[in-house]
């Protein structure tokens, strides 16, 4: 059962019904007691996230005064932003240009099968 299903079962008052008629009361009851213990666990975590979300605001708070008291601009921290790792581009390419490497990890196999018919590496490097 889908959880789109079990949300529409659980939602109509008329299919809760027919669970405690066909499951008695001490089933449901059990139901009950693990779906609050669920939603307990859930409230803690939220409660617990939402306490680190606070404690980490008040520390950038603290980091965003001292840098003003020594005259930096929080803002100047943009300036250090670490650039994002460039993609590998190929170095070698078959003779059609449609087939590449880049030259890390596991040769790959045209390129292998060329080297076995007596080619170079060079002969297929990206000028």
């Amino acid at each position: 059962m889908e959880l789109n299903e079990i949300h529409k079962f659980l939602s109509n008052k008329k299919n809760i019904t027919r669970l405690f008629k066909k499951y008695g009361s001490s089933y449901c009851e059990k139901l009950i007691a693990r779906f609050n213990d669920v939603n307990e666990k859930i409230k803690e975590t939220e409660k617990l996230r939402l306490i680190e979300e606070e404690e980490k605001q008040n520390k950038l708070k603290k980091v965003s005064d001292y840098m003003l008291s020594i005259g930096l601009n929080p803002n100047d921290l943009d300036a250090l932003k670490i650039r994002k790792a460039s993609t590998i581009k190929y170095q070698y390419i078959d003779e059609n240009n449609n087939l590449t490497w880049s030259g890390r990890g596991k040769m790959p196999s045209w390129l292998s099968k060329q080297l076995e018919k007596g080619k170079s590496l060079d002969d297929f490097l990206v000028n």
